[in-house]
């Protein structure tokens, strides 16, 4: 183990990457992507937002451009007729 992440907004965590060393996590749900660096200690460091107000975002990936791509795939009600990805 690492370290444990006890931040409020990583409460949900459900998706990270590792990004020439740093650490990038985000949290399910919300009406915005936002991602969180991670220091040493798992503490958020820095974060990063886009101004889209995704379905139900779940996972987060390193693109082979280097973009961070996040996986609009969820469906809590059992409902969603599309999914996307997110760069």
């Amino acid at each position: 183990v690492r370290c444990v992440v006890t931040d409020d907004r990583l409460a949900e965590l459900s998706g990270m990457l590792v990004d020439d060393g740093a650490i990038w996590a985000m949290s399910d749900g919300g009406r915005e992507v936002t991602v969180h660096r991670l220091d040493d200690d798992c503490a958020v460091a820095q974060t990063r937002t886009a101004g889209i107000d995704p379905f139900d975002a779940e996972d987060l990936a390193l693109g082979p451009d280097g973009e961070y791509w996040v996986a609009d795939t969820g469906d809590n009600e059992r409902s969603r007729e599309t999914v996307a990805a997110i760069v």
